[in-house]
């Protein structure tokens, strides 16, 4: 038998220098249910567009809605383009999905808070997980 002696100081240096991680489990739960919420409600929004015959127009401009994807929206042009309306017609669309997405995330918070007057709170926690782990959580 060889012993090999450790130098715990040294490891202890060596440890010291590694990257810290800020994401706590707590955070990476808080994110990924936030991303859950946020994929319920779009999910919500498409049924709604699916159910109005809409499904072109949700196509269309759910990306000016992704905050997961890592790909650029296209532009208005190019969304009014698609979509064979004006730009005036697609700035409209853009602002009733947003409108309509906020309202579904309202909502599916609503149901995760016991007290109605909590939801803004939760609101806030939401952005919070999710700006705290950007970059670090899948959907």
């Amino acid at each position: 038998m060889e012993f090999v002696a450790l130098d715990m100081q040294d490891a202890e240096d060596r440890y010291r220098l590694e990257p810290v991680d800020a994401l706590t489990p707590e955070k990476v739960f808080a994110a990924r249910w936030a991303m859950a919420l946020l994929g319920e409600a779009m999910n919500s929004l498409r049924r709604e567009y699916a159910t109005g015959h809409k499904m072109a127009t949700f196509e269309g401009l759910k990306a000016f809605l992704d905050v997961g994807n890592s790909k650029e929206p296209p532009t208005y042009e190019q969304a009014a383009a698609a979509l064979q309306v004006s730009v005036g017609a697609v700035k409209t669309l853009i602002h009733r999905l947003r409108k309509q997405y906020t309202a579904l995330v309202r909502e599916e918070i609503g149901r995760t808070v016991s007290n109605p007057a909590d939801a803004d709170a939760e609101i806030h926690e939401l952005c919070e997980a999710l700006m705290m782990a950007e970059g670090w959580i899948l959907p």
